[in-house]
């Protein structure tokens, strides 16, 4: 296997990015997070924190933002970061009385390098508009190479991430490439559908556009190929926001999108009678779809009677990564819950009922305040950005919003998606120049002047 060669060429390759500065080398990182498996990784002795490739990305890029001058660090204003930091607290005072105070650790460790540290780094290495264009044409390749990937995989019979790297683990039940599960591959390529039609709008001309349009076709073709009926639901209301929100042209596109879906499901009975399976099967009470789609509504009140036996876990719930070793098969018909249940655990397919139980109300609430500000304030900036701005601002609030709809309907536990949404999130509120504060105390200001993005 080639995992220390991976990391190393990697390493290396952000070392050589980053070496003229935070912000020259943060498009190949931002990237490179987006593509590479967490599975890349280190393995330490005893209960230490394996060395994941993206940990070590994070590791060079503190190096260089701790060298970096004065006037690459961002300013010091109310942002996103202090109510990022008022949610680690709160999962702090959870992990207080965790259940498994070992596991809450490390997924305290976690969130605070990967969501906290992140977006600090991101606010520090986007202050221009040429970086924030190229950051977002790197991820948009990186998810490009995801989806060829996929395509090897489901033409060519074969994982290529399983061939080369030690610790990948396949789980056997559709398409995944590089990410560590089918659903969280449809979910990721159908968050890059607005930022590649975003890009398409921003093409000089036609010839500049066809890359583009290459890769907008791939991100939907693998978004199918993935088999994930959330993913597909996320790609069509990626599709739809992008049509309320984009310029003209990217209007007209998403109505030609949905003219070539049309058509395909008029020539290709295999894709039609695929989705039309999906939709039976989800309704179906006695199918395994069926059974799957109820199991997601169920959870809620699982974990609304799991921390109702006492007012502190009523509060702050059983700490970060309980539900992994909590035996709730009680709640569950045999295999209800997905393959875990076999065991007698169940998988948590609905991120914010794992976060009520995990966190309590004081945790999940705290988690909705901030996916509130995020929303809200890029919303603000997309309405008062200018006509420049504005469809930037658009794709990346469109992404965030499929990200927070998809923790509706699976646990997102991996790196690369978490990573994709913060790196959204940065972009769009380094577009906006606003910073992202909990409450707007000035909507009927008169909008600010925003310098044009340079073509």
């Amino acid at each position: 296997m080639f995992d220390l060669a991976f990391i190393a060429i990697a390493a290396i390759a952000v070392l050589r990015a980053t070496r003229h500065g935070l912000s020259a080398g943060f498009p190949l990182a931002a990237g490179l997070l987006v593509l590479l498996p967490g599975q890349l990784r280190i393995e330490l002795p005893g209960a230490l924190p394996e060395l994941t490739v993206h940990r070590i990305i994070l590791a060079i890029m503190i190096f260089r933002w701790i060298q970096s001058p004065r006037s690459e660090r961002p300013a010091e204003t109310v942002h996103l970061t202090f109510w990022l930091g008022l949610w680690l607290a709160t999962r702090a005072l959870s992990d207080l009385l965790s259940v498994t105070p070992g596991a809450s650790l490390k997924d305290l460790l976690a969130f605070a390098i990967e969501a906290v540290l992140f977006v600090q780094l991101a606010r520090a290495a986007l202050p221009t508009a040429e970086v924030r264009l190229a950051t977002l044409r790197a991820v948009v390749v990186a998810l490009f190479f995801v989806a060829l990937i996929a395509f090897v995989e489901r033409y060519g019979g074969v994982n290529l991430p399983v061939l080369v790297f030690a610790h990948f683990k396949y789980c056997y039940d559709g398409i995944q490439s590089t990410y560590p599960h089918r659903i969280l591959l449809g979910y990721a390529m159908a968050m890059g559908v607005p930022l590649a039609l975003f890009l398409i709008d921003r093409a000089r001309d036609r010839r500049a556009r066809r890359p583009w349009w290459l890769i907008l076709v791939a991100l939907v073709v693998a978004c199918f190929l993935a088999d994930s009926r959330g993913g597909w639901i996320g790609m069509a209301l990626a599709g739809a926001l992008s049509f309320l929100l984009g310029s003209g042209p990217t209007r007209r596109r998403c109505l030609a999108l949905l003219v070539l879906a049309l058509l395909t499901l008029g020539v290709r009975p295999g894709v039609r009678e695929t989705i039309l399976s999906r939709i039976h099967d989800t309704y179906a009470a006695d199918s395994y779809k069926g059974t799957s789609y109820q199991y997601r509504w169920r959870l809620w009140h699982v974990a609304a009677s799991e921390i109702a036996r006492s007012p502190d876990r009523l509060l702050f719930g059983y700490g970060g990564l309980s539900t992994e070793s909590m035996d709730l098969s009680r709640y569950f018909d045999k295999e209800q819950g997905g393959t875990a249940a076999k065991i007698g655990y169940t998988s948590w397919d609905n991120h914010y009922a794992s976060d009520l139980i995990e966190f309590g109300v004081v945790g999940l609430g705290v988690e909705a305040l901030v996916y509130a500000a995020i929303v809200l304030q890029l919303l603000r900036g997309w309405r008062r950005a200018s006509p420049e701005e504005r469809p930037l601002i658009g794709a990346t609030l469109i992404g965030c919003l499929v990200f927070m709809f998809a923790r509706t309907n699976v646990y997102v536990f991996g790196e690369q998606t978490k990573f994709l949404f913060w790196t959204f999130v940065s972009l769009g509120a380094a577009a906006a120049r606003l910073p992202v504060e909990i409450v707007d105390r000035d909507l009927s200001a008169p909008a600010t002047p925003l310098r044009p993005v340079q073509p």
